[in-house]
């Protein structure tokens, strides 16, 4: 095999998604990083081994530490940080499968459009299609929303080389309903545009005959919006003219008899190029249906309820193929369940513990294990009776193996790390996502998506393991997706990012050796983008690693930096490989941000997840500050000005760590803070019955449960506060995390120390760009008065809202 050479330095990011940058070769490596694994396959299986995750050293050069100033106290534009919370410029992006053609998104104000082009000539493009707008996106019933809701894309993709679909959160309904959501379709050159389908065509009362095409719903059209016409007049103006002519078909059913679902893409038809398959999302009755992307001709599939008290898993023919009861109203342990083989055995599902013939591999789930040594399913191969799950039983990592559902014998294949963990479970034992990767081609499993320091990938093919080399050889530090490939495999589309990066979309051709960024993402200005940011693995003093990443600002305020400590939002999470538009509004600021992965982290084994001896709070509060000291030593830190920040469980932990260590913050910030543990958990399995905090019991201990301590350690509260919280629907009673957080004020305020209490807003729980960026204004005024004066006086608590 020939080798490439990779370019001396990193290609360029340009600056407008209609221009493109130089093409520059790829070095097409032909070794797979060294294993940091050995393993014996077991029998019929293929083992793949992965590399330990590759932290660059921390250093700096002379123009690194000539850092800038930025504007005085007070002076600063409101609306500065707008930019970083609003949708990107460019969201998504498809290749064709003969790898001629990208389509790719682009926001222009309110207006959402679909550029298509020819890769080969790209300053042509062949069509821009208007995909959506801030009206005929904002849900008609969210009367409390100041924002509108920008238009998004959902998923794009092209099903044959020269028809797009497109699916957006456009407001296809008229009636009193939020429910969204639509596909349609397009040529490459914007002819033959056609609605395919929308909430009320796969309504829940819907009843229409297979293999026929739908009576026409009155909100469903084959028009693609442009500019002079208002898609929400016409469409009323269109339902009131097609009653007359539908009134009492099963299909036109009066509103109140109908219940929109929305609808989302699940497959391309396999053999039926001309076929897609749609799937409704609600989680409880669920419908399957094909739809031809030329006419709209629907076939209708299986439909199902399934119990809300399950956490479902679909296999690759959109089925439920697996169950999980994830209701604390469930007694522990959960056992995960999977689809009976014969439809002629009693019942439909079998526990998957009683299938395997590995009787150490445990398939439950409770407190007990939920952080510890099990195994959970992660997804299907093509063949539904081949089941991929990850496990970390008598071993230190989770690796993936594969089960027959038939014989209960190993399948597939088998991949595994010393180093890192290749799946996480989420809040219901499930995957929080799949990481499992199939080629659209062949249908064959082609490599599994992981997190370490970065989002990187394992594939079992040799084209992609070299492309996802080479990438993150000339591009160091990114987290690199490659997100599909055409069908001989010479062009794949790659998207690289970055906590700090908002990214870009790369045209890999394997044939012409080279890498093109097609389209950024955002345009950011550049006094947006922080001076630089790193990922660190660093000596824990107390034992292992420690690893995170820290920003150094563009311009600040002081030498050295004062710095802000982010806490994730649980305190298992990993620190974040995409962009995060906080991080980012803290280094325009002028502080260094900071966030780690302590003990008790996923994504690095067992022993770093479980550490032994004092509580979760304790451990890791001890693990901010040796990182602080360690990153002090080689980077222009302020060891004495940090600041900390979370939200949820994180904010807990940040409250917590001020309260533990007040000599070594200055103030703490908590977004929407879990303040009091045993409210949370007992909250929410009286309202919710998630079973999720049930099973995070064993992660805090039932020790600091009870104890309470942001209430009722003796040590007082010395550290500044200022703590955000969300109130619940207006008009409504106030939610007990709300009330919780308010009596954490009073307790601060009471300890004598100065705290600051603020009512989130409806917008803000909704993610709405300016109630973020509005929020972090705030936020910045509190750092600011707390950080650069040791002795502040802020005077009594400040309480905002009414309730």
């Amino acid at each position: 095999m020939r080798h490439f050479h990779a370019p001396q330095k990193t290609i360029p990011m340009r600056r407008s998604p209609r221009h493109f940058s130089a093409l520059a070769l790829l070095g097409l490596l032909t070794a797979v990083p060294a294993s940091a694994a050995s393993a014996t396959p077991s029998t019929g299986t293929t083992p793949i081994a992965t590399p330990a995750p590759d932290a660059p050293a921390l250093t700096l050069s002379a123009s690194d530490l000539a850092i800038a100033e930025i504007p005085a106290i007070g002076t600063a534009s409101t609306t500065r940080f707008n930019n970083l919370f609003r949708p990107f410029r460019t969201e998504a992006a498809a290749l064709s499968p003969d790898g001629q053609r990208l389509a790719y998104s682009l926001r222009e104000g309110d207006n959402l459009y679909v550029i298509t082009v020819k890769i080969d000539d790209p300053s042509r493009p062949l069509a821009r299609i208007l995909a959506g707008t801030t009206r005929t996106s904002t849900p008609f019933m969210e009367v409390h929303a100041s924002e509108k809701t920008p238009a998004r894309i959902r998923w794009m993709g092209w099903a044959t080389a020269d028809r797009l679909l497109i699916e957006t959160n456009a407001n296809l309904v008229t009636d009193l309903t939020n429910t969204s959501g639509g596909i349609f379709a397009v040529n490459a050159d914007g002819s033959n545009p056609r609605t395919l389908v929308t909430p009320r065509d796969v309504s829940l009362a819907a009843s229409l005959s297979r293999d026929t095409a739908p009576i026409p719903s009155s909100f469903s059209d084959s028009r693609i919006y442009t500019p002079d016409i208002d898609p929400v007049e016409a469409r009323k103006a269109e339902a009131n003219a097609f009653a007359a002519t539908t009134y009492g078909l099963d299909n036109d059913l009066p509103t109140d008899l109908r219940s929109p679902r929305t609808p989302t893409f699940f497959d391309y038809a396999p053999g039926e190029p001309d076929w897609i398959i749609i799937r409704t999302s609600d989680p409880r009755h669920y419908g399957l249906y094909r739809v031809n992307i030329a006419t709209g001709q629907f076939r209708y599939g299986p439909t199902e309820n399934v119990s809300g008290d399950y956490a479902t898993l679909i296999n690759r023919q959109g089925v439920v193929g697996g169950v999980v009861p994830n209701s604390s109203r469930s007694a522990f342990p959960h056992t995960f369940q999977v689809a009976k083989a014969s439809p002629l055995s009693l019942g439909r599902w079998l526990k998957l513990s009683a299938l395997t013939s590995d009787t150490a591999t445990d398939f439950t789930l409770s407190p007990d294990n939920f952080f510890g040594q099990r195994s959970f399913p992660i997804g299907f191969d093509e063949n539904p009776h081949l089941l991929y799950y990850a496990t970390n039983v008598g071993r230190d990592t989770y690796a993936i193996r594969g089960l027959d559902l038939k014989t209960g014998l190993p399948a597939g294949r088998t991949i595994e790390s010393t180093a890192i963990d290749l799946a996480t479970p989420g809040p219901d034992g499930l995957p929080a996502v799949n990481p499992l990767v199939f080629d659209r081609h062949t249908r064959s499993l082609a490599g599994i998506r992981y997190q370490a320091s970065i989002r990187s990938a394992i594939w079992l093919r040799p084209d992609l393991q070299d492309i996802q080399a080479s990438l993150e050889k000339i591009l160091p530090g990114r987290s690199i997706d490659i997100l599909e490939w055409d069908k001989s495999a010479t062009r794949y589309l790659a998207l690289v990012r970055g906590p700090t990066e908002p990214g870009s979309f790369y045209i890999v051709d394997r044939t012409a050796r080279r890498a093109l960024e097609f389209v950024r993402r955002s345009e950011l200005p550049a006094a947006s983008e922080p001076r630089f940011s790193r990922h660190f693995s660093i000596e824990n003093p107390a034992g292992g690693q420690l690893t995170g990443f820290v920003v150094i600002p563009n311009a600040v305020r002081q030498k050295p930096i004062p710095t802000v400590v982010i806490c994730a939002d649980e305190p298992w999470q990993q620190a974040p490989a995409e962009f995060d538009g906080e991080i980012n509004a803290l280094a325009q600021m002028g502080f260094a941000v900071v966030q780690i992965n302590p003990r008790g982290t996923w994504g690095f084994g067992t022993r770093h997840r479980s550490p032994s001896g004092a509580p979760f709070d304790e451990i890791q509060t001890a693990d901010i500050v040796a990182t602080i000291d360690a990153l002090a030593k080689t980077l222009p830190l302020h060891r004495a000005r940090v600041a900390l920040m979370g939200r949820g469980r994180g904010g807990f932990l940040a409250l917590r760590a001020a309260q533990l260590r007040p000599d070594r913050f200055r103030c703490v910030i908590g977004l929407d803070p879990t303040v009091n543990l045993s409210s949370w958990i007992n909250y929410t399995r009286w309202t919710t019955s998630d079973s999720a905090p049930a099973l995070a019991r064993a992660f805090f201990s039932p020790r600091l449960i009870d104890a309470n301590p942001l209430f009722k350690d003796d040590r007082p509260h010395k550290c500044p506060a200022f703590i955000l919280a969300y109130r619940g629907n207006e008009g409504g009673s106030p939610t007990q995390m709300y009330l919780d957080a308010r009596s954490l004020a009073r307790a601060i305020e009471n300890d004598g120390t100065p705290v600051q209490f603020k009512n989130l807003t409806f917008d803000y729980s909704r993610h709405m760009p300016e109630a973020r960026s509005d929020t972090m204004r705030h936020i910045e005024d509190f750092l600011n008065l707390n950080i650069y004066t040791h002795d502040v006086q802020m005077g009594d608590a400040k309480i905002t809202g009414t309730w």
